[in-house]
């Protein structure tokens, strides 16, 4: 996620924009000024940061749903005998030019936001978690994690490629078959500064009790 905040054009300096509104800012009586992150209004107010982490997952995920055929079914022309274990691979979803539109190999960060895509597919479509019964059940606390790592980076550095470099996506080629998300070949090398204005800020994150539950994916709005 960091790596497309920076390539994508001005969408690291969107997301900053995005974060640094919910930022709470308090300054000491010795000058000391700390800047607190809240990992839940972060997912109640930043619907940019959301979305192009929900398009991350979309773009780079590749589980596999297992599920066994209960009975002999036709799909279209195939039958799914009774017994036979059934695997339908995310990513195959993910990149369905019918279900997600003719920019589905595209990185758009805004897709998950209302308007964001030319086409809105169901919200079963979207697999990054798997579904069902087999539902990744610790999604709430990897979204936290992610989210809160992602946010404090954007606003407290900057990066860039080492070397004086252009952004280029590692290959993923020996990615293996029972991972879920498609794992880089080579590091990515970059340089990392503190944000100009922010030297010396103490940060603080926290996670405040909220009785609204950001909906990754379609279970949790039933």
């Amino acid at each position: 996620m960091l790596f497309y905040s920076h390539d994508n054009g001005k969408l690291a300096d969107d997301l900053r924009k995005e974060i640094d509104a919910v930022t709470l800012t308090t300054k000491a009586a010795d000058g000391t000024v700390t800047k607190t992150l809240d990992v839940t209004s972060l997912k109640e107010n930043c619907p940019l940061l959301l979305s192009a982490y929900q398009e991350v997952l979309r773009d780079r995920s590749m589980g596999t749903s297992v599920r066994e055929v209960m009975e002999d079914t036709y799909l279209d022309q195939y039958l799914l005998k009774k017994g036979a274990m059934l695997q339908m691979p995310s990513r195959i979803i993910h990149q369905d030019p019918d279900l997600w539109g003719d920019d589905v190999a595209e990185f758009n960060p805004r897709r998950f936001m209302p308007g964001g895509a030319t086409k809105q597919p169901k919200p079963s479509c979207f697999r990054g978690f798997g579904g069902g019964k087999t539902l990744c059940p610790g999604r709430h606390f990897a979204t936290n994690e992610i989210l809160a790592v992602v946010a404090t980076f954007l606003v407290r550095f900057d990066m860039k490629p080492a070397g004086g470099k252009k952004w280029e996506f590692p290959t993923t080629l020996n990615t293996a078959m029972a991972a879920t998300i498609m794992e880089p070949d080579t590091d990515v090398e970059v340089e990392v500064d503190v944000r100009k204005g922010f030297e010396g800020v103490k940060w603080v994150v926290r996670l405040d009790d909220s009785d609204k539950t950001f909906a990754i994916v379609v279970e949790d709005k039933e």
